[in-house]
């Protein structure tokens, strides 16, 4: 999980634009309540993340089991259709080969 935390930070950080970084508590299925770092888009009405990003969430929330109906929450998510090269994205997909 924490692999995914820290990937999934510096691709954020570094591929999306239009997003605010914000601190949050999350409750892990232990009950444990800890502090992440999350974002937040700009713009009213939102946008569609690119399938890049989707993928390496829903890698992540198979990787930590995460309830069928969200899995499939997150497998329905439109994306915003990019095509380009996302170098952060090849780096995550290459380090966890």
């Amino acid at each position: 999980m924490l692999l995914y935390c820290i990937l999934l930070y510096c691709y954020s950080f570094s591929q999306e634009s239009g997003y605010d970084g914000i601190n949050i508590n999350v409750t892990t299925t232990d009950g444990e309540t800890v502090k992440c770092k999350t974002y937040r888009g700009r713009w009213a009405g939102g946008g569609k993340p690119s399938p890049q990003y989707l993928d390496v969430m829903i890698r992540g929330a198979k990787q930590n089991s995460v309830p069928k109906e969200y899995l499939t929450y997150l497998e329905n998510i439109p994306h915003n259709n990019n095509k380009k090269t996302v170098y952060v994205y090849e780096r995550i997909i290459e380090s966890l080969k």
